[in-house]
This record gives C-alpha cells, sequence and structure tokens, in this order.
C-alpha cells in the first residue's frame, strides 16, 4: 500500500509522528510515550481530546477549547438552517435545488436558483 507516510517499525518515534507498518499492514500514531495502532483508534484516547465517546453524543461536533487546549464535543445550537441567525430562507419544498449564497449587503445567507 502506497499511503506517502514512512514505512517502518520505527523503534523511536518523535511526538506526533504517524507511520504505516509494512509487516502488520496497520497505521501507528505516536503521541505522548504511547503507541496507537490498528484500524481504528478512539478520539478520546488522544491527550487534546476530552468527552467521552458514544449514544449520548451522537450528531455533536467537535470544537477547539482553547482555554484547556482540548477538542470537546458540542451540541449544535440550532435546530435547522432558519434557526440561525445569518440566515434568511423560508424552508421546505419551494426551495428544492437551491442553493445558499452570501449577499453582503444584508449581512445573510439567502437561497437563488442554481443558474
Amino acid at each position: 500500500m502506497d499511503t506517502n507516510l514512512p514505512t517502518s517499525t520505527n523503534s523511536s518515534p518523535s511526538n506526533g509522528q504517524i507511520w504505516y507498518n509494512n509487516s502488520s499492514n496497520t497505521f501507528k500514531f505516536y503521541q505522548n510515550g504511547s503507541t496507537l495502532s490498528g484500524s481504528s483508534i478512539a478520539l478520546s484516547s488522544f491527550s487534546d481530546c476530552s468527552f467521552t465517546e458514544g449514544s449520548k453524543i451522537n450528531g455533536y461536533y467537535l470544537s477547539w477549547n482553547n482555554a484547556n487546549s482540548k477538542w470537546q464535543a458540542v451540541a449544535p445550537t440550532a435546530s435547522s438552517l432558519s434557526a440561525l441567525s445569518d440566515v434568511s430562507i423560508s424552508e421546505g419544498s419551494g426551495i428544492d435545488g437551491q442553493v445558499l449564497y452570501w449577499k453582503n449587503s444584508d449581512n445573510k445567507f439567502e437561497t437563488k436558483a442554481m443558474s
């Protein structure tokens, strides 16, 4: 597999280094003294993430919290596009096939037919 990443067993990796191990066919990541490997790695295993994975955060997004230098799972605040303060639309079938565009004079996103 050509990953354009270093390939080795890498017995002395640098912090933050990613490499592909040809003998085990796995990606490896070194962070803070630990080597993580496998086909999937839990985000919460990284030292700069602060959340517990699971169904309770389904639909959340990751947001950087500069105060504690960590990624955190955050619940979205708007339940629909029209609930956002910088969007001016009426949701429904009348906007099928339209696109959002920024209308600078109104400081809002609006919809219009694709041309």
